[in-house]
């Protein structure tokens, strides 16, 4: 099996109606020339703005300030066209614009510019909406997001719907991973268990954006699935097959735990990057999802039409002092009253 730059990820795909399914391997190549980046959103209930960012320490410190962590926004590519930054000292907000004219009549009135935030694509390949609230209590905060839904909600909400700002990359197939971190991380500040839920609910945020940019609904999120994904990233550690170790079918694991809809879709995978705590919840969501769309069963399960809830399960196992390896599922189904034949 061939190994990539900082660790080996394979895969495994099932489907409830696919033929002829068989063990299928992706490897993603990382490239320290050209990474993505996972950008953040950040929600401030006292002034109703957002805030986007690449940088978890930011993120951090404004939770820590009362801001509400929202997850993970959309996926920049590490190349493209700037995306500007700036900084209204006396109202607190920021703004970002692609527009250098819109930057600088915004620094001679005495905004402050912070650089350049992140990159669009130059594919456009995701857009991310850009809309204004005209409401001068609040402000006048915009907003951006790549979920036209969310965009056309706010829009029926009396605010102003002010076009494309700047685009996303949906996977690794237009760009590379983001480039690991330095392994000599500090200790996380999260344990284990906390980890592995941090990152099954970042990878569970980027499937749901991937499928509402292909025009499909977002999952659910459903309690019992939950827990089968979760036994199916533990099971797979010694038993890596669609078949668990009690000789059932994976996919049916949700059933065992109360589920009553129709299991549909499983995807599994491992990893051997051997890496911090720190160094997953960075990075491991973007691993996992790009290895998935990558691999065109995987995918096809990540966008199948019928699924309307599911989640994700990842285990972390200590292969070595501070040093985990991961396993991870992806478990979806539907409502018997929503299947259609």
């Amino acid at each position: 099996m061939k190994q990539t730059l900082f660790g080996k990820l394979c895969l495994l795909a099932f489907g409830l109606f696919l033929v002829n399914c068989a063990m299928t391997e992706s490897f993603v190549k990382a490239d320290t020339k050209s990474p993505v980046v996972t950008m953040y959103r950040m929600y401030n209930p006292n002034n109703g703005e957002h805030h986007y960012t690449a940088n978890l320490t930011e993120q951090n410190e404004l939770v820590k300030a009362g801001w509400r962590a929202e997850g993970v926004s959309w996926i920049a590519p590490s190349y493209g066209d700037p995306v500007y930054r700036l900084y209204n000292r006396a109202t607190g907000l920021h703004h970002y614009t692609m527009n250098e004219q819109e930057k600088n009549d915004l620094v001679k009135i005495g905004w402050r510019y912070e650089g350049i935030g992140w990159q669009s694509a130059k594919n456009k390949e995701i857009p991310l909406h850009r809309v204004y609230n005209p409401d001068p209590k609040k402000g006048g905060t915009h907003h951006y997001t790549i979920n036209s839904n969310e965009k056309n909600n706010l829009v029926r909400a009396g605010w102003n719907n002010e076009g494309i700002a700047w685009y996303g990359v949906s996977s690794a197939q237009e760009q590379v991973n983001q480039t690991p971190q330095d392994t000599t991380t500090p200790p996380s500040t999260m344990n284990v268990q906390e980890a592995r839920s941090e990152v099954a609910r970042q990878t569970f945020v980027l499937i749901n954006n991937y499928r509402r940019s292909k025009g499909l609904t977002g999952l659910r999120t459903e309690a019992t699935i939950r827990k089968g994904a979760n036994v199916r990233a533990e099971e797979i550690v010694t038993n890596f097959s669609h078949t668990r170790p009690n000789g059932g079918r994976g996919l049916s694991t949700p059933l065992d735990y109360g589920y009553q809809g129709i299991p549909y879709v499983e995807n599994l995978g491992f990893s051997n990057f051997n890496e911090s705590l720190d160094w997953y919840v960075n990075n491991g969501a973007q691993r996992i999802f790009n290895g998935w769309v990558n691999s065109p069963e995987h995918n096809k399960n990540l966008l199948n039409q019928q699924t309307t809830e599911g989640a994700v399960g990842v285990h972390l196992r200590e292969i070595s002092p501070g040093k985990y390896d991961m396993t991870f599922s992806y478990l979806a189904g539907l409502q018997r009253s929503e299947y259609k034949k």
